[in-house]
């Protein structure tokens, strides 16, 4: 069975693999490793896997919360899987990153930072803090929204 994201994934990271095409570099709780698929694909198979479609969940969430781009996903509800693109998610390199796993995002370069996880594992990303914390907050708005909507409070108020 293919690679599914769960709740102890940290971040997919785009890379280029030894031949040159994309992959993704996986970080969990307590392992790392790769898949040869390029993030937003595993994202997609993910969801399916969940009982959501990509584009659907996309459309929603953008109508939800009004952003036009870097939208955040719920991959699954249940499951309080939500994360949030630090790029255009149409590009191969686009990071995705796990809002419930995130403890603090430090500056480490003028276009980098050190985001360390509640498991305290430290990973430098080609990003801003502004850039990453930005991306936490429009997590927290559409998943607030979604939850209202759906009649979640138990999982709003303990998340």
């Amino acid at each position: 069975m293919a690679y599914l994201i769960k709740p102890n994934t940290l971040v997919l990271l785009p890379t280029l693999d030894s031949s040159g095409c994309w992959i993704t570099q996986i970080y969990e709780e307590m392992r790392t490793f790769q898949d040869p698929r390029i993030p937003i694909n595993l994202l997609k198979d993910t969801m399916l896997h969940y009982g959501a479609e990509y584009d659907g969940v996309r459309k929603a969430a953008r109508l939800m919360t009004g952003y036009g781009n870097k939208i955040p996903i719920c991959i699954s509800p249940i499951l309080k899987l939500f994360m949030f693109p630090t790029r255009s998610s149409k590009t191969k390199s686009d990071i995705w990153l796990m809002e419930s796993q995130i403890a603090s995002v430090i500056t480490q370069g003028e276009n980098t930072s050190n985001m360390l996880f509640y498991n305290e594992i430290t990973i430098t990303v080609p990003c801003t803090k502004k850039e990453i914390e930005s991306g936490l907050r429009r997590v927290l708005k559409y998943r607030r929204k979604l939850m209202e909507r759906n009649h979640f409070k138990g999982i709003v108020e303990n998340s």
